[in-house]
């Protein structure tokens, strides 16, 4: 497998970098590829060095919640078949903090080094190494337009019948975190569950600063890493739920499609009773998400002072996949002295 990963390697770096980039695909005619559009894509990808802070601008009228799909397969895959429905999607490269592509000249067989053998991805990287690595704690690196050239590992990495374009944001999770032990299952400590919740508004305010509006994500940080996939479902959850869903409580831009693709290879670890990587996930989204999430973060915030003693129920209005309905809250209030 290692052999056959390196040939599908040097065969990419051979498609871009010889003098006349581009390759044959399986109906026999050449596509060509176009150097200085190539360069010109490269030259506008940048390092945000903490993307917690980028401005999301608020919308004119309420939004709806982000479509919410977890799917059992290959990332581009998925992003170019949501791009072939009319959304401009962004993927998360789950990447390697230290080493741009991380073991992709060792034929290693995670997710950012099969985005390496599949597209010009690599060009962006290590170009721009010197000025990107290693990657800050809460940064990010944005890779508008990179070129798509060969299918997934499970094709046998077969040539596209055209090449297509897709951007990315390169995000590192925490690699090998200590683990606690939480409901007799392994978790993250409560400092790496606020680090990773950063990481990941990180990768979502990237995509919506730069246009996206569909994002493809994945188990962050779940295989060779070894986080938690259910500790990392829950954070994109949370992060989501209150940070980037619709409704009224939300007038900042927010996502129309957020996916998960997740494919169980052998490098997904096999968590809590094996089930590996993606039935976290599918568990946790099953219902997609609920705007009340953050009307209800948003009723903490409230001081209520009432002078007389008495229980009464508060009905808060709240818009969840786009049907109104009401949170009831019972509230018991006391004389204020």
């Amino acid at each position: 497998m290692v052999e056959n990963r390196l040939k599908v390697q040097y065969d990419t770096f051979d498609v871009f970098q010889n003098d006349n980039p581009g390759y044959v695909n399986k109906s026999g005619k050449r596509m060509d590829l176009d150097p200085f559009n190539i360069s010109i894509e490269i030259s506008k990808s940048k390092l945000y060095k903490t993307g917690t802070s980028i401005f999301r601008p608020t919308v004119p009228q309420i939004q709806p919640n982000p479509k919410i799909q977890v799917v059992d397969g290959d990332c581009l895959k998925h992003a170019l078949k949501l791009k072939s429905e009319g959304h401009n999607p962004i993927v998360l490269n789950m990447a390697n903090a230290e080493v741009p592509g991380g073991g992709y000249l060792y034929g290693s067989g995670a997710q950012e080094e099969n985005l390496f053998r599949r597209t010009n991805l690599y060009q962006y990287h290590e170009s721009n190494k010197d000025q990107w690595y290693p990657i800050p704690l809460l940064g990010g690196i944005y890779c508008p337009n990179a070129t798509v050239i060969k299918a997934s590992e499970q094709e046998g990495y077969e040539l596209l019948e055209k090449p297509e374009t897709m951007s990315f944001v390169a995000v590192a999770a925490i690699a090998h975190p200590y683990l606690v032990e939480h409901n007799n299952k392994p978790t993250l400590n409560e400092e790496d569950q606020e680090i990773t919740r950063n990481k990941i508004r990180t990768m979502l305010n990237i995509g919506l600063d730069n246009g996206h509006d569909a994002i493809v994500l994945s188990a962050f940080g779940c295989g060779a890493f070894a986080n938690p996939p259910s500790t990392i479902a829950q954070l994109f959850y949370e992060v989501i739920s209150k940070e980037y869903s619709g409704g009224k409580e939300n007038l900042r831009k927010t996502y129309k499609n957020i996916s998960f693709a997740i494919f169980d290879d052998s490098s997904a670890r096999q968590w809590e009773n094996g089930e590996g990587n993606l039935l976290p996930f599918k568990k946790r989204f099953a219902n997609g998400i609920s705007s009340t999430e953050s009307v209800k973060q948003e009723f903490q915030d409230f001081e209520i002072f009432i002078l007389l003693s008495r229980n009464f129920i508060v009905y808060i209005p709240f818009q969840d996949n786009q049907k109104l309905g009401f949170l009831q809250l019972s509230v018991t209030t006391k004389l204020q002295k």
